[in-house]
């Protein structure tokens, strides 16, 4: 009897072996291999973004301008323009300084312009 319990729990665990490796699939040459499938998926392309849109709103740098009713030079400080279309922005209203100095600021009148870029004038 002491003989016959060890001998069945053997048995017993080579009959669950048995079943556990019925279950498992086999991975032969029809069956597809999970890593293959996990790197095929792992590099396949990302679908492509959008075009990202343009921002509304932009800072202009500090600009030199030459100003054709005086002729002089005059210094445009950093501002925000805001696009309205890719040809046109609102400028708001600037005060420029001479170049050269002076006391006497020149006024330019807020408005729809071509972006600074594009520009010749404030």
């Amino acid at each position: 009897m002491k003989r016959l319990l060890p001998c069945l729990a053997l048995l017993g665990s080579l009959a669950c072996a048995i079943s556990v490796a019925a279950q498992t699939p086999q991975i032969g040459p029809g069956a597809p291999d999970p890593i293959e499938h996990s790197r095929a998926l792992s590099l396949r392309p990302r679908p492509a973004l959008p075009p990202a849109t343009p921002p509304a709103e932009r800072v202009v740098p500090e600009r030199r301008v030459r100003v054709p009713e005086t002729g002089q030079e005059v210094v445009i400080p950093a501002h925000t323009e805001r696009r309205i279309s890719d040809t046109q922005v609102s400028v708001p209203p600037l005060a420029g300084f001479p170049a050269g100095g002076g006391a006497s600021l020149v006024h330019f009148p807020a408005g729809e312009r071509l972006p600074a870029e594009l520009r010749q004038g404030p």
